[in-house]
């Protein structure tokens, strides 16, 4: 759904084949005007992006490729020839004949080539070269030269439509078209017939615009897109110092795709979400005034290839994502190793314990306690195990003020690895303390904090909180048995002290269940707030029994309280059934609370890895039955009747074979077959008949003479 302008082709292992396409742009190697002598050769720079991996490229300023030989150059590079454009004045009047010559002689390469789009951007001003970035400081074109510069752009639009091209219009920092006011008032003033609009997400981001803002509202407006990243403490450093946007150019404020603080992942989940089907090209501008010729060409390239891969990795998850099933990603958590102290003596290794969610089927990891996963090492072992990065956590004592300074530390620590990972959740999980642990359970046993110190602790989570958004990751609160924050009442009372722009909802199963909350009630009451789960099961049993002997959390754990996935009381189908109807789609962190100290260290590995995959495979089936369910058309199900085969009565002499007839049903697509007559089918075989042919057993009939009374005993009996 997704081509962008310069990735060479290939194929997913997922068989969702070619939907991403990448193309590059001479400006990436520093070339905007076509007669610079500082540009590299342009046969080069068409080779740099045929190894970086695009399969298509803009033609860039007219003449800097040469339009005689550029077809055999773009077929041995196998690359298309995509777009083109102008960077001129068009606030200029006087301008207007030399650009349309310009445009005229783009315009007649890219439709000998079937190019689709063609892009006007205006070209920088002094006063606002100066100005780039800085709102507040820039000045604004007088309405008439205002009027003016419209005008021009639809003489330029309608030659470009005369070409059977779509034109665009691509606002860029230290023009005359930059800011919000001025992107919204040109779309406004040109008619969306005429012009399109080319969005850059770099140049949207330069100029304070979120640009996945700007593409929801003007998604329908926008055909192609131009894709850049912003280094955001080189853009500070701009806005602080006042520097010119060729300062920025030159100081490396356009940075590799990945590295800087567009939100791709939100960006391309959108438009994969509102139906985008087109080219994007790859840009980050560069300064190749330099002497080094070599770096003239290989940096761009090096930086190229790296957004390339950034992108294709980025798009490959999203489409992941989408597939079906898919909307449920499954994390495991060292917790169910028994891992809640990064140092403890009993804790199983790590790499095993990673090793062991792989297995299990897992597709992702919780970070687990800031120290127990060895971080140096972590990015191989996580590669070779197939596994992301998830989330990670802090379970720490949050009541205690003097613990404050240890739990932000901590804080950091885990963020700082989170980021690197790319993950996008925090959970902060306040920890047990003795009075309520012995109470875990029992709200109308349990005492509650204090007025004073329970603000005192909301106070502490908001401080947490801030220092993971300074991160760009959710943070989310996790209501924690035997802990201050546990009961209904708590948990409520949290939600409402909390911001909730600040702090999510991490929706813990088990610990819902366990203070006697409903977590599918839970979860529907706080959808928009949760967009992230920790999935535990409860042993109804057990629980009862230590609420009856008033046991403590920790003989819960010990007691198997908390059990496998599907084996407790914890309604997944309707909790599942819930979060598909909400439009839940992500990860969620099976977890089953244990007790490692012990002294078999076999044991103390594959018994938790063995339940993570009866749970994985429990959540799975269940998933793949409520997608089936919700599938476009699966309100409609299909089965077959042997009665399509003549079969009207089970012993008829012309009665073809069943076990072929089940086979033909199958193959033409059924999904289901009525039972026919009694004794056609062999019921001591249908079973693993109906199975191979995954067919299901969906109704029976009898076709007998009802009206003769003298029948009616064998017709029972049938």
């Amino acid at each position: 759904w997704l081509k962008l302008l310069s990735i060479r082709s290939f194929t997913f292992e997922s068989g969702m084949g070619e939907w991403l396409k990448l193309a590059g742009h001479p400006c990436s190697w520093g070339v905007d005007y076509a007669d610079h002598p500082a540009n590299p050769p342009w046969e080069k720079v068409i080779g740099c992006m045929a190894a970086a991996g695009y399969t298509g490229t803009d033609l860039g300023p007219v003449g800097y490729y040469d339009p005689s030989t550029l077809k055999e150059v773009l077929q041995n590079a196998k690359l298309d020839l995509v777009a083109g454009n102008i960077f001129e004045k068009v606030h200029e009047p006087e301008q207007l004949d030399f650009i349309i010559e310009k445009t005229r002689a783009s315009c007649s390469t890219l439709k000998a080539f079937g190019a689709k789009f063609f892009v006007i951007v205006p070209h920088i001003a002094p006063e606002r070269e100066a100005t780039a970035g800085r709102p507040e400081d820039a000045p604004r074109l007088p309405d008439d030269k205002w009027e003016q510069m419209m005008e021009v752009i639809k003489k330029i639009a309608v030659v470009v439509k005369g070409f059977d091209i779509c034109c665009m219009l691509h606002p860029h920092a230290g023009s005359w078209i930059e800011y919000d006011d001025e992107f919204e008032r040109a779309l406004a003033d040109l008619p969306a017939e005429l012009v399109s609009l080319c969005l850059d997400t770099g140049h949207c981001t330069y100029a304070g615009i979120d640009p996945v803002a700007k593409f929801k509202k003007h998604a329908a407006r926008i055909p192609y897109l131009q894709l850049k990243d912003i280094d955001g403490t080189v853009l500070k450093r701009l806005r602080e110092s006042k520097g010119s946007f060729w300062d920025g150019v030159t100081g490396g404020v356009f940075c590799t795709l990945g590295q800087g603080v567009v939100d791709y992942h939100t960006l391309l989940q959108v438009m994969k979400d509102t139906g985008f089907s087109g080219y994007a090209t790859v840009e980050q501008d560069f300064d190749n005034k330099i002497d080094d010729e070599e770096r003239k060409l290989q940096f761009p390239a090096s930086c190229a290839k790296q957004s390339v891969a950034f992108l294709r990795a980025l798009a490959a998850k999203i489409n992941q994502a989408s597939a079906p099933g898919s909307w449920l990603k499954l994390s495991g958590h060292p917790c169910s190793w028994g891992v809640d102290y990064a140092d403890h003596p009993s804790n199983p290794p790590w790499k095993e314990v990673i090793s062991c969610m792989a297995e299990a089927g897992y597709t992702g990891t919780n970070l687990g306690p800031v120290g127990y996963y060895d971080t140096a090492a972590l990015e191989g072992v996580l590669k070779s195990s197939k596994l992301d990065l998830v989330a990670g956590n802090i379970f720490e004592k949050l009541h205690e003020l003097n613990q404050l300074d240890a739990i932000m530390e901590k804080t950091r620590v885990s963020c700082k690895t989170l980021k690197r990972f790319g993950a996008e959740f925090f959970v902060i999980v306040p920890h047990t303390v003795p009075e309520r642990e012995a109470t875990a359970g029992r709200s109308q046993d349990a005492p509650r904090l204090p007025d004073d110190q329970w603000a005192q602790m909301m106070n502490a989570i908001k401080q947490v909180a801030e220092v993971v958004k300074s991160f760009g990751i959710v943070c989310l609160l996790h209501p924690h048995a035997g802990s201050w924050i546990e009961y209904e009442d708590e948990v409520e009372r949290a939600l409402t002290d909390l911001p909730a722009d600040l702090v999510s909802l991490c929706l813990d199963t088990g610990h819902f269940t366990y203070a006697g909350m409903d977590p599918v009630a839970k979860f529907l009451k706080h959808a928009p707030r949760i967009p992230y789960l920790e999935l535990k099961d409860i042993d109804g049993t057990v629980l009862q029994r230590l609420q009856q002997t008033k046991g403590s959390f920790w003989d819960g754990v010990t007691g198997g309280v908390f059990c496998i996935l599907g084996t407790g009381v914890v309604d997944y189908s309707a909790l599942l059934s819930a979060m598909k109807a909400n439009g839940f789609s992500g990860y969620c962190t099976i977890e089953q609370d244990f007790d490692n100290k012990i002294d078999d260290e076999e044991r103390k590995l594959q018994f938790p890895a063995s339940c993570a995959k009866q749970s994985v495979a429990f959540l799975r089936a269940l998933a793949a039955k409520i997608n089936q369910a919700s599938a476009p058309g699966s309100w409609l199900k299909l089965s077959g009747h042997p009665c399509s085969w003549g079969v009207d009565y089970a012993d008829h002499p012309s009665n073809p074979p069943w076990k072929e007839v089940i086979s033909c049903m199958a193959e033409a697509g059924y999904t289901g077959t009525n039972l026919g007559p009694v004794g056609y089918y062999d019921t001591a075989a249908l079973e693993g008949v109906l199975k191979s042919s995954k067919l299901d057993l969906v109704a029976g009939n009898i076709f007998e003479k009802l009206h003769e009374l003298n029948q009616l005993d064998a017709i029972m009996e049938k």
